[in-house]
This record gives structure tokens, C-alpha cells and sequence, in this order.
């Protein structure tokens, strides 16, 4: 169907009572409702070549909306798709340029390792084990001619897949259903799994990154900030000397409460978050900075529950 407003392109975005649009026409009418410009100096596509030497294409595709701007890349031919979102009233070539680090991010850590025939051979016992090692039904997932086994950590997406009418995981940019899923995990009898469900915009699990157990308790993380606090400060004071890397210090706080509000209960963030502020604001410093930059990174985790 075409867009009600060009009537050239193919309709992408429907508003109920109001249209069918394309997605360029929905933006000009986003920017002119939220006043604000469009950005349109940026690449419509970019291409990188992976770990495996294996060349990606994306388009890069920009979706106004209330909540902010969504900068997202497509992956032509493929499977892959990554996003970020930024205020609009934030520079659009930062989110662009965050959305490049992000797909280098994110096809440069890959979930599942390619095996390789050297791999069958290298603990190869006898006849009998060779041939229990290429069972299919062993911790291995076929495509092609290519035969993959998960590693111990790693990032998957779910998605609905047209062709077979359900969903499936988006393992490194190949869809994987849910009858092979299970299988994967065949090589990891006896162990335990941890995971986490993020929303697409947030940051990907990148090279020499690991999750780890939080404890994200209103307690621990006003402890965890008193804490550091108190490395920096002589009788609720703050050397302008010590200011720089006091703030660096608290980011690591200031991302507990991020992971408050987005996994537990986001007025008990907001309501830590005031509260980390007012303690802040306490402390006398000769430092120019201090703590304006701090109250305003705290303040943008929740501004949007307000």
C-alpha cells in the first residue's frame, strides 16, 4: 500500500485514525510536530568485514518516535539488526556514530564458534568416538556446510520469522529455531545458565566483557556509593584534585541504579536516584563541575518515568 502522504513509497508506519506512511514522511511529520530537524547527513549504508573475514552490509534506517530518536541498522541478505535511541535534542551523528561501534561491537563477539575438522581430530580416541563426535545430535548446529557449537557466553535475539509463522533466536545473524535450540546446550550437561533480557538499545556483549551478579538491593547500591564517596572525601569535602576521578568512580554506581530502574522497580530507582543527588549536593567541593555533570547523568536514567 502507498503512503497517504507521498503516495510514491510503500506505507511502513500506521496511525490509527489518522494513516498509512512511509517511513520519511512520518519523520517530517514527527520533526515538525516535536519542532525539531531532521538529520540527514549521514551514510544510508555502511559495510564491515567480521572476525571471520566474512563481509556484513547494513542500512541504516532513522525512526522519530515520542520517546526519542532510534537510530537502527539492517543487515542486507542477513539477520543481523542493531539499535540505539537518543534524545532528540541530543547530536543525531552521535547516535550514529554510537550505532557503527555498536554493529562492529556486535559482529566482532560472536556467540557461536565455527568448528573446524582440525577440532574432530585433536582429542580423536578411536574410530568409534570420531563418529559419536559427528552425530548430529550432539551440541552442534548445522548450516550448510558449516557446523557450529555455542560458546560459554554470548548474546542471542528473539524474533518472529515469517517464513515458518513463528518465532526463533537470531544467534550471530542466522536464525535458529526452536526445535535446535535445546540441542546447543547438550555439551553443557551439569551446568548451570544465567541470563538477562535486555531491550535492543541497550549496549551488545562485546569482546572480553562478561555479565556478572549484580546485587541491585537499594541497601547495596547506596552502600556501594557511600563507599566510594568516602575514598575521595576529607570531612564531607572534595579536592578539586580528586574531582576527576571521583566521577569516574561513581559511574560505576550511577550504572547500578541504571540497572534498578530498567530490572527492579523504577520509582524505587527514581526515588534512590533523588536521594543520591541530595547527598551529593552535601558535599562542599573547589571544582567547578562538581556534581552538576553527576545529577544530570542520574537524572537521565529515569527522566522518562516522570
Amino acid at each position: 500500500m502507498k503512503c497517504d502522504k507521498c503516495q510514491i513509497n510503500e506505507a511502513e508506519v500506521y496511525i490509527t485514525e489518522i494513516g498509512e506512511f512511509c517511513l520519511d514522511c512520518f519523520n517530517e511529520m514527527m520533526a515538525e510536530q516535536l519542532d525539531v530537524e531532521l538529520y540527514e547527513n549521514y551514510a544510508k549504508n555502511i559495510s564491515i568485514i567480521d572476525v571471520n573475514g566474512k563481509m556484513h552490509h547494513f542500512n541504516i534506517i532513522n525512526e522519530m518516535n515520542p520517546m526519542g530518536s532510534v537510530w537502527a541498522a539492517e543487515e542486507v541478505g542477513g539477520d543481523y539488526r542493531f539499535e540505539v535511541m537518543i534524545d532528540h535534542n541530543e547530536d543525531q551523528g552521535i547516535g550514529v556514530r554510537h550505532l557503527h561501534s555498536k554493529i562492529i561491537k556486535g559482529i566482532s563477539c560472536k556467540t557461536l564458534e565455527l568448528v573446524e575438522e582440525s577440532d574432530d581430530l585433536e582429542n580423536e580416541l578411536n574410530d568409534d568416538l570420531e563418529n559419536e563426535l559427528h552425530d548430529d545430535s550432539v551440541y552442534e548446529l548445522q548450516r550448510g556446510d558449516d557446523r557450529y557449537r555455542l560458546k560459554d557466553r554470548g548474546t542471542f535475539r528473539v524474533e518472529y520469522d515469517l517464513e515458518k509463522g513463528e518465532n526463533c533466536f537470531v544467534i550471530d545473524g542466522m536464525k535458529v529455531g526452536y526445535d535446535e535450540f535445546p540441542q546447543l546446550f547438550d555439551e553443557y550437561e551439569g551446568y548451570s545458565v544465567d541470563f538477562q533480557i535486555r531491550d535492543a538499545s541497550d549496549e551488545v556483549l562485546a569482546k572480553d566483557m562478561v555479565l556478572k551478579p549484580v546485587d541491585i538491593s537499594v541497601e547495596k547500591i547506596y552502600s556501594r556509593f557511600e563507599r566510594t564517596l568516602s575514598w575521595f572525601l576529607e570531612n564531607d569535602f572534595l579536592s578539586h584534585k580528586n574531582e576527576s576521578n571521583c566521577s569516574a568512580a561513581l559511574y560505576e554506581n550511577i550504572d547500578d541504579l541504571t540497572l534498578l530502574f530498567n530490572y527492579g522497580d523504577r520509582d524505587t530507582a527514581q526515588s534512590l536516584g533523588e536521594k543520591m543527588i541530595d547527598r551529593l549536593d552535601e558535599i562542599v567541593s573547589d571544582s567547578e563541575d562538581f556534581p552538576e555533570y553527576l545529577v544530570e547523568l542520574i537524572r537521565e536514567i529515569y527522566s522518562g518515568n516522570e
